[in-house]
């Protein structure tokens, strides 16, 4: 065999060799991962302004009167659960704005630690407002569940783009949060009950 045959050989041979080593890119993570390429596609500013314009939706969401009770728990649990998809999207949104490392947001702890003071203080901001609200009323586990949407957020876009992620790395972490938040949810909604 000749020299330039055999070099091809042993290049192609290493090559397999990684591929069937490489981490495969199952349809959550590589969902995950062509999002991350269209959002990147978009001018930053435009997070602020879906940011700005989700935060004005959840201030409507947040003006309509209540009655004053917590209804059943089920109920109450599907609507207290709601915070944390709401949040989580609005972090989502400003993260949109970051500056970023290919296709996903850089994620520097002040820049963390900036997006989840911003979600806390919309969150508290959002609790005072439902106090002037009929039938509404403020609740320290409606922040937390809040907190517990955007840093789901924070948690799935920084495992993600690494190279080591997996399908099943990525399964997890979407588990595990929507176990936080559905548990975050169950709080909001015990307190709600046991407060009446």
């Amino acid at each position: 065999m000749p020299l330039a045959a055999e070099v091809l050989s042993v290049r192609q041979a290493r090559h397999h060799s990684a591929e069937a080593t490489a981490p495969t890119v199952g349809p959550l993570l590589g969902a995950l991962r062509s999002l991350a390429r269209r959002f990147a596609a978009l001018p930053r500013p435009l997070g602020w302004v879906l940011a700005g314009g989700w935060y004005l939706l959840i201030y409507g969401l947040s003006s309509n009167p209540g009655t004053g009770d917590p209804g059943p728990l089920g109920g109450g649990w599907i609507l207290n659960t709601g915070h944390a998809a709401l949040f989580g999207l609005l972090a989502l949104w400003i993260l949109m704005a970051y500056p970023r490392e290919g296709a996903w947001p850089r994620l520097r702890p002040l820049g963390v630690g900036l997006l989840l003071g911003t979600v806390l203080l919309l969150g508290v901001l959002d609790e005072l407002h439902q106090s002037s609200v009929p039938g509404r009323s403020t609740s320290v586990s409606d922040v937390v569940t809040d907190l517990t949407g955007a840093l789901c957020v924070l948690w799935i876009c920084a495992y993600a783009p690494r190279a080591a992620a997996t399908e099943w790395g990525a399964r997890a972490r979407l588990a595990l949060c929507l176990a936080a938040c559905a548990a975050a949810g169950a709080l909001a909604t015990l307190t709600d009950h046991l407060g009446n």
